[in-house]
């Protein structure tokens, strides 16, 4: 979870508009789309916190998906707003920030070493 806090809240990332994280400009768009956009964008993130849920340890799958709903939701609303602001500064402190709650919130994770 750590490395890809680190990854998506990066400079390299933030600066990436074109291949980037769409969730940062795409969410907005499809809350005003048509009930079948929405309905394909449920079923994507769906599978999305699910993947994110199947890597965390600790507690029930409802708790790990819960916690996964929450790691992104915050993960792209900082993203969304490190990528806003004019001051490189802010950006990185506001990325920072971000990086630590993403994590605190994901909670444990599964041991991928082995």
């Amino acid at each position: 979870m750590e490395a890809f806090a680190k990854y998506y809240l990066s400079l390299a990332h933030r600066n990436d508009l074109a291949g980037g994280c769409a969730m940062t400009t795409l969410s907005p768009e499809v809350a005003r789309a048509s009930p079948e956009m929405r309905e394909a964008y449920e079923a994507k993130m769906t599978r999305f916190a699910d993947l994110v849920a199947d890597g965390l340890a600790g507690g029930s799958q409802d708790k790990h998906r819960s916690r996964a709903w929450a790691m992104l939701g915050v993960a792209t609303g900082g993203l969304t707003m490190a990528r806003a602001v004019q001051t490189r500064g802010i950006a990185e402190e506001i990325a920072e920030a971000i990086k630590g709650a993403a994590v605190k919130i994901a909670g444990p994770t599964q041991d991928c070493s082995g």
